[in-house]
């Protein structure tokens, strides 16, 4: 009897001490959530270890340790977050409490909103940050040794010191105000060619060490973080109609940094200001059209779209007796939308 009661006793240290390491302080108490190893949403009772679960699912007053698949279902406003395996956010992540998030190895974190911070973030090597809205970071770190990715727009100020060993991949425009930033020019890639990039006037973007778009595909070619960029559109930046001056399509000062679409460009018009109409032949592969926002094609013109249209405003057609305007789309479009026909003397 005795030896098994020793043997027991081990058994039950060791699975105690397992859990110890692999949660931190590990015991389930209410002084941290912490999620159970498996796939569940975030607002799941089911997820968290002990039946342990916030009170609020958007603000979290206790550290959190991250186990399995988890996905948050809407914003989410924490303090101190360990990522052992995959968070997902399925909205805005607000980094600005306590001691921030950190990203372990092998786990993963994906944002499908914008990423704010005012405290660190900590991507450890084989470790992946994804945010498909944009990045704000304020009197914070970021450490990042693993990859991080960002669809739009990244932006430090003055008192942020960014150090990156590992993959800092941009989409929209950089902006870095001073605080620090350590890399190479294999590091860092900004991948729109028309990007906005703000600088302190010194520093590795200053002096251009940084790669573009064609030195991440040549550098990343077959790799698992080629797929995910590519996956996330990435690899073929937005043209942005800005109407600056008037609504001439074919006035290249009306669109972002002067880039003019031609027959490969992916077209986003966001802005209803000087809507933008065709008065000639344009052909583009994608088109995305926002909410209120809308372009016009004139009689006789034409707006060729060979791979995909997304309208969620107006495509209007004007045309005369004597002169039609003419719309070509692909055979499947996610939306086209809203197409108003009208007829002008």
């Amino acid at each position: 009897m005795k030896r098994v009661t020793l043997l027991l006793i081990g058994l039950v240290f060791t699975l105690g001490f397992n859990a110890f390491a692999k949660n931190g302080n590990g015991n389930g108490n209410n002084n941290e959530y912490i999620t159970v190893e498996k796939q569940g949403n975030f607002e799941d009772e089911n997820s968290w270890l002990n039946g342990n679960v916030p009170s609020d699912f958007e603000n979290i007053d206790k550290e959190m340790t991250i186990n399995g698949t988890i996905t948050r279902n809407g914003n989410l406003n924490p303090v101190t977050v360990n990522v052992n395996d995959t968070l997902i956010v399925d909205g805005d992540y607000e980094n600005n409490q306590w001691g921030g998030l950190d990203i372990k190895s092998g786990a993963k974190v994906e944002i499908f909103g914008n990423l704010n911070c005012s405290e660190a973030v900590t991507i450890a090597q084989g470790g992946i940050l994804i945010v498909h809205g944009n990045l704000t970071s304020t009197n914070a770190g970021l450490l990042i040794k693993g990859d991080l990715v960002v669809k739009g727009d990244f932006s430090t100020d003055s008192k942020t010191q960014v150090n990156n060993s590992g993959n800092l991949i941009v989409g929209g425009d950089f902006s870095h105000l001073g605080g620090g930033l350590n890399g190479h020019s294999d590091d860092i890639y900004i991948l729109d060619p028309n990007a906005n990039i703000t600088n302190p006037g010194w520093g590795i973007i200053y002096n251009g060490e940084y790669g573009d778009i064609e030195d991440f595909k040549r550098v990343e070619e077959g790799t698992d973080l080629e797929n995910i960029v590519d996956e996330m559109g990435l690899l073929n930046p937005a043209v942005k109609w800005l109407g600056t001056v008037d609504s001439d399509w074919f006035n290249s000062s009306n669109w972002k940094n002067g880039h003019l679409p031609d027959s490969n460009s992916k077209v986003e018009i966001d802005s209803n200001n000087n809507a933008p109409v065709i008065n000639g032949n344009a052909s583009i592969a994608i088109l995305t059209i926002s909410e209120n926002a809308g372009v016009t094609v004139k009689p006789g013109a034409l707006l060729e779209i060979t791979k995909n249209v997304n309208n969620n405003g107006t495509i209007v057609l004007e045309s005369t007796n004597s002169n039609l305007s003419s719309l070509m789309l692909p055979e499947n479009p996610t939306k086209s939308g809203n197409v108003n026909v009208t007829g002008v003397s």
